[in-house]
Order: structure tokens, then sequence, then C-alpha cells
């Protein structure tokens, strides 16, 4: 099988030169390398950058990934499993789509199908899980809250890259992201303790991290993302959703890093002005925001002509306010849900939500 992989990878429509193939032997005992010998030594691929990699280190496929990335040259990491057969132009295809909008596509990944689905009745069920993954997790999510989820295979995705000796990345981060990255290494630290100093150092750079390049002193708030510096007309830009008191608790009392109260005091007061702005309650998906003032910004300020309305990033706020106990996430939090009981559904603008899209964007609230 990985013969096959190896030489769909090595054939299909993209310049020969402008491809380097990693391949991973991760722990085999079996002859998966000399699979992959055998099929190098076909005359057509001998002038080919292709290594192989018999690998012995821990940590399975995410293990394989992190070692990649130190030895890779490219711009774009693509990754396919061993049981892949990737189809001539896909790899052309996704580069095509990446280099549309470089800065904010980071990553691309393709559908994937099942090889042989109606062969028997475990491929109809494998080919039915990828068929709902794809459909629910991948596009299903990708609608309703604009969060997008990477398959693990057939993607690309842009590269750390190494600098004077030291990693560095393009500006392209996303703070809503950081936050749940950063929560999700304090949870693992009480979940596997043994590995509890690891993750904590983890969460401890991340955080930094943060306030060091997503933080404007300025608006007491978090930036969008580290690309919103304070030379960029978007440095006042905040985005409802990052608006996350019970992380900003969390960070604070793991760091004692005094900035995390201020953020949160900060942020909880935009977050209050913008929801007494409306009758509704409702908050916008991005504001404009100054040391003790918000207001929503205008249609297509930063993706959508729902910028300036309740719509793809706002429908999270409840969720991250549920848990707080300061009286300004449950007063904002209240006068929402009081709204959506109602079951009535109208955009910031006043305007009646009608389509079924739309009303997605409502869905995950009334359902808490």
């Amino acid at each position: 099988m990985i013969a096959q992989t190896t030489r769909a990878i090595l054939d299909m429509n993209y310049p020969a030169d402008r491809v380097e193939l990693l391949l991973y032997a991760d722990n085999c005992a079996d002859k998966t390398a000399d699979e992959m010998r055998r099929a190098l030594a076909d005359p057509r691929y001998r002038s080919r950058n292709v290594k192989i990699i018999e690998r012995t280190g821990s940590g399975a496929k995410a293990g394989v990934l992190n070692d990649a990335l130190k030895i890779a040259h490219g711009d774009y990491i693509g990754v396919y499993d061993a049981d892949a057969m990737p189809e001539t132009n896909v790899l052309y295809f996704l580069v095509r789509k990446a280099l549309e909008n470089p800065e904010r596509y980071v990553a691309v990944f393709g559908r994937n199908k099942t090889r042989y689905a109606q062969q028997n009745f475990l491929t109809k069920c494998i080919n039915q899980e990828i068929v709902v993954t794809q459909r629910i997790q991948h596009c299903g999510i990708w609608h309703l809250f604009r969060i997008g989820r990477i398959p693990g295979t057939n993607f690309i995705i842009q590269r750390q890259y190494q600098k004077n000796g030291h990693w560095a990345s393009d500006i392209n981060s996303a703070t809503d992201g950081d936050l749940f990255i950063a929560m999700a290494l304090h949870q693992a630290a009480r979940v596997w303790p043994k590995r509890a100093g690891y993750y904590r150092n983890l969460e401890r750079h991340l955080t930094n991290d943060i306030l060091a390049y997503e933080y404007n002193p300025h608006t007491r708030s978090l930036t969008v993302g580290d690309w919103a510096t304070s030379k960029s007309k978007y440095y006042r830009l905040m985005r409802t959703s990052d608006v996350a008191p019970t992380f900003f608790d969390t960070f604070y009392q793991s760091s004692h890093d005094q900035r995390w109260r201020i953020v949160k005091d900060g942020m909880l007061d935009h977050l209050a002005d913008l929801s007494a702005q409306h009758r509704t309650g409702l908050v916008p998906d991005f504001a404009w925001v100054t040391a003790d003032s918000a207001e929503p910004v205008k249609p297509w300020t930063v993706a959508s002509k729902n910028d300036g309305n309740y719509f793809a990033n706002a429908c999270r706020v409840p969720m991250m306010l549920a848990n707080s106990k300061d009286p300004r996430a449950q007063k904002t939090l209240t006068r929402m849900m009081k709204f959506f009981s109602r079951r009535s559904y109208v955009s910031l603008r006043n305007s009646r939500l009608h389509t079924d899209r739309e009303e997605a964007e409502s869905s995950p609230i009334s359902q808490l």
C-alpha cells in the first residue's frame, strides 16, 4: 500500500522541482521502508527530492509531523497517510486555493473519498464515517461557527521556519484560537498529572505570548490577532467572542500577571456597553473600542457584511459567559437569553433574519 501511495504522490501534476517528499516509517517492524525504496527504484524518480526516515521516536503521527517540521524546507507542509491515494491534480488545486489569499488561507484541505466504498460492509462503514466527518464536523462547524477543523490527511498548511537559529512564523494568529489552546493546555495538566509540568510550561509560554503580541493596553483589550499591531488600522478592533472571563481568571491564577485582570475588566466593560446599545442585548461580531467606549463596526470591515451584526463570532458569546460569576457577564448573558427565549431573530440593524443560513447562527444559543 505504501508503495502505491508513494508513486501517487510522485506522479501528481505539480512541478517536480517544487516538491520535497519526506517518507516516514514510524516504528515499523515490517518492510515498510523496503517498500518505499522499491517504489523509488523506478528510473522515473531517480532525480526526485525524496528522503526516507526510519523513525523510532514517540508521539505516533503527531511526533512524525513535529519531526518533519524541523527538517522540511517548503513554504507549505502537505500531509498524506500511508493508505492515501491522492488524485493527480489535488496538490495543484490545494496550493492554488492557498495562494488566493496567503494571509487568510493558512491551511487548505481537499475532499476525501473511500476507495472501493461498496466492496463490503466494512468499506461501507468507513465511507459513511468519512462522509459524516466531512459534512458535519468540517462543513457544518465552519458554516455555524466559522471554525475550521483540519482533517488528518489530504491537506496543506503553512509551516514555521527557522530564522537566525530561532523558530519564526508569519504574523497570522487568531486570538480566539490561542485562548482555547492555552485553556486546553491548562486542562491537560489536570487530566494527565504525570505530564503536568510539560503542559503548564506550554500554557505559560502561550499566555505570555498572547499578552506580548495580542494585547492593547490602551483599550484594555485583546486584539484579534498578532497581525493587528500598533501600526495596523485594526489595533482597536475587538472580537466579542474573545471575551472569556473564566479563561482570564484561570490564566491570572496560573501566572499572577495583573494584565489578565485588566483584560477581563476592560473586555467585560466593552461587552456590557455593546449589549446596552441595542434593545435585544445582542452584541456584534466585531467592535471598535477605546479605553472607555465601544461601537459596532460597519459591514465589510473585517470579513463580511455582518461584521457589525450578531453573527458567526458573536453566537459564541453566551457560551463564553455562561460559567462566569462576574455581574457584568451575567447581566449581558441574561439580556441575550431573554431575547432568545422569545425565539425572535433580528440583526443588530433591526432587520429580521429569515434564511436557513442566518437562523443557524442563533441555533447554538436556543439550545443552551
